[in-house]
């Protein structure tokens, strides 16, 4: 049976889970942007965050951003969790 995955806005608190839990792990250090300037970000409408669920489980997760004035949005992080990933 196949599962079928989800995809959902993550919230500040999932936001801060995801990139303490998975986020440091899965982009170098010097890749990586502050937690404060994401959620700064997403609260301005700058940057949106979606998580990707199999049921209740963390299957994915990306971040895309959209510069003050541009029409475009780009993808800035996405990663597919390790328990995922074939």
């Amino acid at each position: 049976m196949k599962h079928l995955l989800k995809m959902s806005d993550l919230t500040p608190g999932e936001l801060t889970d995801v990139y303490l839990q998975e986020m440091r792990r899965d982009f170098p250090a010097g890749e990586l942007k502050p937690l404060s300037m994401i959620l700064t970000s997403e609260a301005e409408g700058l940057a949106h965050t979606w998580g990707v669920f199999d049921g209740e489980t963390l299957a994915a997760y990306l971040l895309m951003v959209r510069p003050a004035g541009s029409r475009v949005s780009q993808l800035d992080y996405f990663a597919v969790l390790p328990a995922y990933r074939a």
